[in-house]
């Protein structure tokens, strides 16, 4: 069995805790490069950024809570949602969490609204 490192081990060779936690830090991790994925591959550019760039900064420190926030955000629309994140319409209560305030406050985003460069 593949192993981090490019090593091969044996399943009884390794420690019973990594029987238990190897496959559920590999769901993790795939659940957050297909996140990843998804917020590069939007198909309005705009959003492919604000999302892009914040998953890349911060998808690996976000928290169960926060994932299942951040997957609600990436299985929204890109109109509304770009509306939403540039305050040009009402955010529904729905998506006023804190992970959206996060991604609100996220540096090139907030830059680039205070600047007006928000279309």
């Amino acid at each position: 069995m593949p192993c981090p490192g490019g090593v091969l081990y044996n399943i009884t060779d390794l420690p019973f805790v990594l029987w238990v936690i190897w496959p559920i830090a590999s769901a993790m991790e795939n659940r957050k490069k297909r996140m990843l994925f998804r917020a590069w591959h939007r198909g309005f550019k705009e959003m492919d950024l604000i999302l892009g760039s914040f998953a890349d900064r911060r998808l690996a420190t976000l928290t169960a809570n926060e994932l299942d926030q951040f997957e609600a955000i990436l299985a929204e629309e890109d109109g509304p949602l770009y509306h939403w994140i540039t305050g040009k319409v009402e955010m529904p209560a729905a998506f006023d969490t804190p992970i959206m305030a996060q991604i609100r406050d996220f540096a090139p985003l907030s830059e680039t609204l205070r600047d007006g460069r928000s279309g």
